[in-house]
C-alpha cells in the first residue's frame, strides 16, 4: 500500500511539474476574407479557390525551440499542426517556459516566426504585411493570454497604422499602433462604445459604434486592423473576440 501511495504521489508531482514547465500560445489572424468567386462549367456553378496570399495558410506546422537550445545549436522541442482561420483564435500550442522561438511553416516552407517572452501564456495577433499586400509575409503582435488578463477585462488592441481612440462609459483612451490598453468590464459592460481612427488630413474619423457587453466569467479582446479587402468602405475595421477567461492555477 505504501508503494502504491508513493507512486500516486510521484505521478501527481510529475504532472504538476509538466504543468509548471509548459505554457500556451494561441494565434489570432485578423483581416478580411477574400471575395467569393465562382465560375460556370457546363451549366454548373463551381466555387473557385481563393487567390494565393489572400488569406492566411489554413494549416501550418509549428516548431517550438527554446532560446537556450537555439544558442547551443540544440534541436527543436516539438512540431505540431495548427489550423488558422481569420478572426478566430487557434487551438493552444504547448511551449516551454523561458524565452522560446516558434517557427511557422506552410507546406514545409518557412512562413512566420515568433519570439516569445520568458513566461506566461501568449496570444499572437497576426495580420498581412501592408507593404507586401498579401499573407505571404505576416506581421505579429504578442499579448499576454494568461490569468493576468482576467474575467471582467476588455482589451483594445491596435494593429493598424493609425492611432485609434476608444470612447466608452464616459471615458476616452487612445491606443497607438502596435499597442494595447485594458479596461475593467464593470467600467464598460453594457454601454455604448465608439471607435475612431486619426486621419492625417481630416482628423478623427469614427469607424465603429456598438454596445459593449460580456457575460460573467468572460473577457474580450477587440482588435482594430487595417482593412485589406477589395475596395473597403472603411479603412479600419474591428475584430471582436470574446471568451471565457482562464482560472489561475493554485500552487499545491
Amino acid at each position: 500500500m505504501a508503494t502504491i501511495c508513493w507512486l500516486l504521489c510521484l505521478a501527481v508531482a510529475l504532472g504538476q511539474e509538466e504543468v509548471e514547465r509548459t505554457r500556451k500560445l494561441r494565434i489570432l489572424p485578423v483581416g478580411d476574407a477574400p471575395p467569393f468567386r465562382q465560375e460556370i462549367r457546363d451549366g454548373v456553378r463551381y466555387e473557385l479557390d481563393a487567390p494565393k496570399g489572400s488569406e492566411p495558410p489554413y494549416l501550418v506546422e509549428a516548431s517550438v525551440q527554446s532560446a537556450e537550445e537555439e544558442g547551443e545549436g540544440g534541436g527543436e522541442v516539438e512540431s505540431q499542426e495548427l489550423r488558422l482561420r481569420l478572426k478566430s483564435a487557434s487551438a493552444p500550442l504547448a511551449v516551454p517556459k523561458g524565452p522560446a522561438l516558434v517557427r511557422l511553416a506552410e507546406e514545409g516552407a518557412p512562413w512566420h516566426q515568433l519570439t516569445l517572452p520568458e513566461g506566461g501564456d501568449v496570444l499572437a495577433v497576426l495580420w498581412r504585411d501592408p507593404q507586401e499586400g498579401d499573407w505571404g509575409k505576416a506581421r505579429s503582435l504578442l499579448l499576454t493570454d494568461g490569468p493576468g488578463f482576467a474575467a471582467g477585462m476588455v482589451r483594445f488592441v491596435n494593429v493598424c497604422p493609425a492611432e485609434v481612440a476608444v470612447k466608452v462609459a464616459g471615458r476616452e483612451i487612445q491606443v497607438k499602433p502596435g499597442e494595447s490598453e485594458v479596461l475593467r468590464a464593470d467600467e464598460v459592460d453594457g454601454v455604448k462604445m465608439q471607435l475612431a481612427y486619426k486621419d492625417a488630413r481630416r482628423g478623427w474619423r469614427r469607424f465603429y459604434s456598438a454596445s459593449l457587453s460580456q457575460g460573467k466569467g468572460q473577457r474580450s479582446t477587440i482588435v482594430a486592423y487595417r482593412a485589406d479587402g477589395e475596395k473597403p468602405r472603411q479603412p479600419v475595421k474591428v475584430v471582436m473576440h470574446r471568451e471565457t477567461a482562464p482560472v489561475a492555477r493554485e500552487n499545491p
